[in-house]
């Protein structure tokens, strides 16, 4: 009998043995599962990240293509705008030699009591006509400048 008691005491400990690990073994799969669910929700906000840090990469690639674009456009109007400063200063000195020289001709043609010089008249009209084509050319660069510079501008503008 003493027996009997002791195996119904032993199975009793056993049982409630089984029965708490049971309970841990329960408790551990319900953790298992909510550690599962969170590594989930991890790996999707991950691929999110992913997908998030893609898109920026994009833009950055994009942002600095389009500030190379707007540099060599800003070197290309600097460089023009440097031509334009060069005529501007040529025709400035043209239109310099060319009132020095309309001056000339006018106290030329202003002194009718002296002798004036037939060849050296021709020659400074010659001279008048070469400085005023010169002077016509530069000026149509210039406009043509100007409007290269304007285009530029305004593109730089729009960008």
């Amino acid at each position: 009998m003493q027996q009997l008691q002791e195996k119904e005491k032993k199975h009793s400990v056993l049982t409630l043995e089984f029965g708490r690990l049971q309970k841990q073994n329960a408790d551990a799969l319900e953790e298992g599962t909510k550690l599962k669910s969170q590594l989930d929700t991890i790996k999707d906000e991950m691929a999110n990240i992913h997908q998030q840090k893609q898109g920026l990469l994009d833009k950055l690639r994009k942002t600095e293509k389009g500030v190379e674009e707007l540099e060599t456009e800003n070197n290309d109007l600097l460089a023009k705008m440097s031509e334009h400063k060069k005529l501007s200063a040529d025709l400035t000195i043209l239109r310099n030699e060319n009132t020095k020289l309309l001056a000339t001709i006018q106290e030329l043609q202003s002194k009718p009591a002296v002798k004036v010089d037939e060849d050296a008249l021709v020659s400074l009209q010659k001279e008048k006509v070469t400085i005023q084509r010169e002077l016509e050319e530069v000026k149509e660069k210039l406009a043509h400048s100007k409007t290269s510079v304007d285009e530029w501008t305004a593109l730089a503008q729009v960008r």
